[in-house]
């Protein structure tokens, strides 16, 4: 038997695509003949220091609900997490150590490292935190890990001792959808888009973007009500909305709050991580503009679906150098990408992979 935990999902941040990709991986398991492993329990939102009482009293609920969901697989049955898990608490990697000294074997989907998201790179990691021991342990207890691409793959096997043939390079994570939604970007806007998270402790480098090109901004937390007439924010939407309104010519995946490089934590953890927004990009067929340092330029570049820079200041020189030949060569490169996200196409590869070799 093939089982996907699946566990309390937050909906407090509707504008939050973070939850998309799990879904997605649900869709996906589930056509691929995995049953639900459902962990019963109630999701509760810990935002201030004092709902810490929260998170405690639901502590024991979490564990017994985990013990219940556990006890309905047997010798031989797969399970597949997602990681990291909703409620990532001190108990679950020993159940699942349990677990697997009954023959069950593990497969986890890692979305973030978020010991790594948090500190930016390896070298300034506090190897001593209780959030990286608990990531770690919870990780070792995996037969299986796919992880987001070849660069964070060598990262774990060279600086935190998995062995390589536990990791599978999923490539770019898969955008579902039920039907090609190209919405407006096929060019009523001829800018740039960028959506996501458009804070300033985010998104910094969106105030003081370059007076060229036109950057089209879709998402929640944008202050920027002095910014250039070259960028038009257009508000925040909901994943399943933005397919529709989405419009432009090209959509940038960049980080943190420079437009020379991609700096600070956010800006470093695109060497090593795969940015859904990409992914939202291609399922749309928009050529994308990504960081030349991020770990996903190497695909960008080898699929012709888009332009690898170092520096957002000069962008719209690059720009204006692509010839129609040229950007229709990109465009119909990320159609047949987008295909394949649309699909779940590089989901099935790496988990039939897994499967195969648990076999």
């Amino acid at each position: 038997m093939k089982w996907i935990v699946g566990e309390p999902c937050p909906d407090f941040r509707i504008f939050n695509g973070g939850n998309k990709a799990r879904l997605d991986i649900v869709r996906i398991a589930d056509d691929m003949g995995f049953c639900p492993l459902r962990i019963g329990a109630p999701f509760v939102s810990v935002v201030k220091k004092t709902d810490m009482l929260k998170k405690a009293l639901l502590r024991p609920v979490m564990y017994y609900a985990w013990f219940r969901a556990l006890r309905r697989v047997h010798r031989g049955d797969v399970i597949l997490l997602q990681v990291p898990l909703t409620y990532n608490i001190a108990l679950i990697a020993p159940m699942l150590s349990a677990v697997k000294k009954r023959g069950v074997r593990i497969i986890a989907v890692l979305h973030d490292l978020d010991f790594l998201q948090k500190a930016g790179s390896i070298g300034k990691t506090d190897r001593k935190s209780l959030k990286f021991r608990r990531e770690m342990r919870l990780l070792k207890c995996c037969d299986r890990i796919i992880v987001h691409n070849a660069k964070m793959k060598e990262l774990m096997a060279d600086h935190l001792g998995f062995a390589g043939d536990r990791l599978v390079d999923l490539g770019i994570f898969d955008y579902l959808q039920e039907e090609r939604s190209a919405g407006k970007s096929a060019g009523s806007c001829e800018g740039v888009v960028f959506a996501g998270n458009l804070s300033e402790v985010k998104s910094g480098f969106l105030y003081c973007l370059p007076p060229e090109p036109d950057f089209e901004l879709y998402g929640a937390n944008y202050r920027g009500k002095e910014a250039g007439s070259n960028v038009h924010y257009h508000g925040a939407f909901r994943p399943e909305e933005l397919p529709e309104v989405l419009s432009g010519r090209y959509a940038l995946v960049w980080d943190g709050n420079s437009c020379d490089t991609c700096a600070g934590p956010s800006g470093n953890y695109l060497k090593y991580n795969n940015p859904h927004k990409t992914s939202l990009y291609l399922s749309l067929g928009l050529p994308v503009i990504i960081w030349k340092e991020a770990a996903l330029a190497g695909f960008i570049l080898e699929r012709r679906c888009g332009v690898a820079v170092q520096s957002l200041n000069g962008l719209s020189d690059l720009l204006q150098s692509i010839d129609a030949p040229k950007y229709a060569e990109m465009k119909n490169a990320a159609e047949t990408e987008g295909e394949r996200l649309r699909s779940g196409f590089y989901t099935k590869r790496a988990l039939d992979e897994c499967l195969t070799c648990l076999e």
